[in-house]
């Protein structure tokens, strides 16, 4: 006689801070036509894996408070903080799904309104610009913060500096 364990549904639930219950529930069908249904439940208590990482903003004017202690997340120096976030001010408002769909290569999106050239495929960079540093797939990964002050993190490190923003003040 064969037998064949036939899974009808699983169901996880958290119940609680660290505990978890799992309930399985399968069907024993053999080949005499016979069926039996067997039902367990466990419940296990998981450690907890949450971590936050809280990085406090510089004291200062900030015109986009909300994204600094996110910029010094991702690596931007201090010493920069109040030009990047004069730049985010004047490219989108502090907004991230800023899209100026008018410039060229399909258009700048996200705070730092990053030009689609830095990630479309160019006789420079088959793949985009972007997408050989491990940043992004898609130039739509843009409008993601942290990807966007990455983005910009590795343009601004390129020799040209703030000069690939035409909105940055002059130094």
């Amino acid at each position: 006689m064969k037998r064949l364990l036939l899974p009808m549904f699983t169901v996880v639930a958290v119940t609680g801070c660290g505990t978890a219950t799992t309930s399985l529930e399968t069907t024993d069908i053999s080949t005499t036509s016979s069926t039996s249904t067997t039902s367990t439940t466990t419940t296990s208590t998981v450690p907890e894996t949450t971590t936050t990482t809280t990085i406090p903003a510089p004291e200062g004017g900030w015109k986009c408070p909300s994204f600094i202690s996110l910029a010094q997340y991702v690596g931007w120096p201090t010493s920069e903080l109040h030009t990047l976030d004069t730049i985010m001010w004047r490219e989108s408002r502090c907004h991230t799904y800023s899209h100026n769909v008018d410039d060229p290569m399909g258009g700048s999106r996200g705070l730092m309104q990053i030009n689609g050239f830095w990630c479309k495929q160019t006789k420079y960079n088959q793949i985009g610009w972007l997408q050989a540093q491990g940043v992004l797939n898609t130039c739509d990964q843009l409008f993601d913060p942290i990807i966007n002050l990455q983005a910009a993190l590795l343009i601004w490190q390129r020799p040209a500096g703030w000069k690939a923003w035409a909105t940055a003040p002059s130094r």
